[in-house]
Order: structure tokens, then C-alpha cells, then sequence
């Protein structure tokens, strides 16, 4: 059975939380959170959105941030997160 959709307003404010896999390590140095922080800033200038807070941890991503009217909180998540796990596969040599 497939989860309901997400119930997004523009104007509300959403604290979310990426994991990833089995606990395993998001950022393994200081390049990996320079990268994430980079491409952060990259997205929300092009997506519109206000970011009010973020904690980056080993394992974890918190942000809290008010989706903009041209772009879903889903594309915009989805933007981040598959651009950065592809520049982290590249660095790592992974596939």
C-alpha cells in the first residue's frame, strides 16, 4: 500500500530529517560537509526556498525550511539529495 501524499503548503514551515541507509555514514569528512553545504546553497538560491535552520550530523541532515511556490518541497528535496549523493559517489569511487 502506498503512503498518502505529503500535504504541502507554501506557507508553512517543515522540519525535515534525512537519514541514510542501515546508520551508514552521510559524512565521512569535512570536504563531504563543505560539499553538502555548497550544494545547499545552490539549490535554495534556484528553488526559491527560505531555510531558517540546519544541522548536519555523521549520519543525518535537519532542516528547517519554508518550500517556495514554484517548487515542491518533494523536488526540491529530491534535487539536493540526488545531486549530492552522485558528487559523493564520484569522490569516493563509488557506483
Amino acid at each position: 500500500m502506498a503512503r498518502p501524499l505529503r500535504i504541502q503548503e507554501c506557507d508553512l514551515h517543515y522540519h525535515v530529517i534525512v537519514r541514510c541507509n542501515n546508520e551508514a555514514y552521510r559524512f565521512e569528512t569535512d570536504e563531504d560537509f563543505a560539499t553538502y553545504l555548497d550544494l545547499l546553497q545552490r539549490v535554495k538560491k534556484r528553488h526559491g526556498f527560505k531555510l531558517f535552520n540546519y544541522e548536519l550530523m555523521n549520519t543525518h541532515v535537519h532542516l528547517f525550511l519554508q518550500p517556495s511556490e514554484r517548487f515542491s518541497l518533494q523536488r526540491t528535496m529530491q534535487m539536493i539529495n540526488a545531486r549530492y549523493a552522485w558528487d559523493y559517489n564520484r569522490r569516493k569511487k563509488r557506483k
